[in-house]
């Protein structure tokens, strides 16, 4: 797995060149079409042993390129309305993480997945001696394990790794595009 950044404008054209960047640097192909499942999760028809995942705020984007299902969300810490990080998280997450990066967390296992059904506070993540626990994919004992990995240190960013293998990289490559 590769996981990019850039600090540029945060829109679709940048995390566009981010995403072909990390694709012919980590496959060797370019060019390939992206079109969207009927959930709206994007993926390459002609390259279904590529998944990948896209984020974009305000002055960053960020992009995984994997060959197992990955999410991936960097969110600019901002001022919210005082409601909302009690509208979307669980009480026990915001003892245990700041709000940014329980919504960067939650955005990538919602990519992961590439279907939202279920309300975001009912989407639990925990932290305990530094390890951060995502909810599993599914129910029961059929329920698969998530790897996640958060990323910090980005100066009023936070920046969320979600993938259905344990492969994700320890760090995030700064890129320029």
């Amino acid at each position: 797995m590769r996981v990019l950044m850039s600090f540029t404008e945060g829109n679709s054209s940048a995390v566009r060149a981010l995403l072909n960047r990390a694709v012919a640097e980590e496959y060797g192909v370019r060019g390939l079409v992206i079109e969207k499942t009927e959930h709206g999760k994007p993926f390459f028809p002609e390259r279904p042993d590529i998944h990948f995942s896209l984020s974009h705020t305000d002055g960053a984007v960020l992009c995984a390129v994997s060959s197992a299902p990955v999410g991936c969300d960097v969110q600019i810490h901002r001022a919210v309305h005082s409601r909302l990080p009690e509208r979307v998280c669980a009480p026990e997450e915001l003892l245990q993480m700041d709000f940014f990066d329980l919504w960067s967390l939650k955005e990538s296992w919602i990519k992961l997945r590439g279907l939202i059904d279920r309300p975001l506070r009912e989407i639990v993540f925990s932290r305990s001696d530094g390890i951060v626990t995502a909810p599993p994919l599914g129910a029961g004992p059929a329920a698969a394990p998530v790897y996640v990995r958060l990323y910090g240190g980005f100066g009023g960013y936070s920046a969320a790794v979600c993938s259905a293998e344990d492969c994700i990289p320890p760090g995030i490559e700064i890129a320029d595009i």
